[in-house]
């Protein structure tokens, strides 16, 4: 079930920046990048709730400009997206990998959480 939500994090992050790009790419607005970050609230040992950074996921303009947004789905953002983790977004990234139609669909992504 954790593994699930992990992946989950990383699918809800792609949507957002999918979202986020097809309303900035169309706006006629300059931007130099497109970005979602995700923070995540953890309690700690005494209980104490924290947020703590946990990914980025970014789109350049240069390349807003040339997906082809009708048919482009979250996975294939992956592919184009930079990508910034911490631990916690490595073991999110590498648990949406490890669904099969997941790590096919998103392959360059999956190389780049990987090391490969």
């Amino acid at each position: 079930p954790h593994t699930v939500q992990q992946a989950q994090l990383i699918q809800a992050a792609a949507d957002a920046l999918g979202r986020i790009g097809r309303l900035t790419a169309g706006s006629g607005l300059g931007f130099e990048d497109v970005a979602v970050v995700v923070d995540a609230r953890f309690s700690d040992r005494e209980g104490r709730a924290h947020e703590r950074y946990v990914l980025t996921l970014s789109l350049p303009a240069a390349e807003l400009v040339g997906i082809d947004w009708s048919q482009i789905e979250a996975a294939g953002l992956l592919d184009r997206a930079r990508l910034n983790l911490n631990d916690q977004g490595r073991r999110a990234a590498s648990a949406y990998c490890r669904a099969s139609a997941d790590r096919a669909l998103a392959s360059g992504f999956c190389r780049r959480v990987s090391g490969g």
